[in-house]
């Protein structure tokens, strides 16, 4: 029958396309760089840096959370709970205490020296 023939022909040329193209991805042509192997080896590297990328930004994203958790944590220490005020009545310094030190000690260097100059004039004459 003339159709079975035209069916079997098809059959063979589909057949041969089939065996060309796999010739084609597995055999090493020296022309072309994209056969199957190679293709799959880039592939595979490509998918290993991915996955090393992945994981890196993992660990990235660990650390940020532990660092912000970190400085979360610090934060505590320095926010004030009150508000700073100006003092109604100074401590420090004691004006007049001071005063008095610096004029009682004034006095004392002043009569060690008259002291001394008068022994000196009594001493010399």
């Amino acid at each position: 029958a003339p159709s079975v023939k035209i069916l079997k022909a098809r059959i063979r040329s589909l057949e041969t396309q089939q065996r060309g193209l796999a010739r084609e991805m597995t055999d090493p042509d020296k022309t072309r760089n994209d056969t199957l192997s190679s293709v799959l080896g880039s592939y595979e590297a490509l998918e290993n840096d991915r996955k090393f990328a992945e994981t890196a930004y993992q660990h990235t994203l660990l650390n940020l959370d532990q660092a912000r958790a970190n400085a979360d944590r610090q934060q505590v220490f320095v926010a004030s709970f009150v508000a700073p005020s100006l003092p109604e009545e100074a401590l420090y310094p004691h004006r007049w205490r001071s005063l008095g030190t610096i004029a009682l000690i004034a006095c004392a260097l002043w009569s060690i020296g008259g002291l001394m100059l008068q022994s000196m004039r009594d001493h010399l004459s």
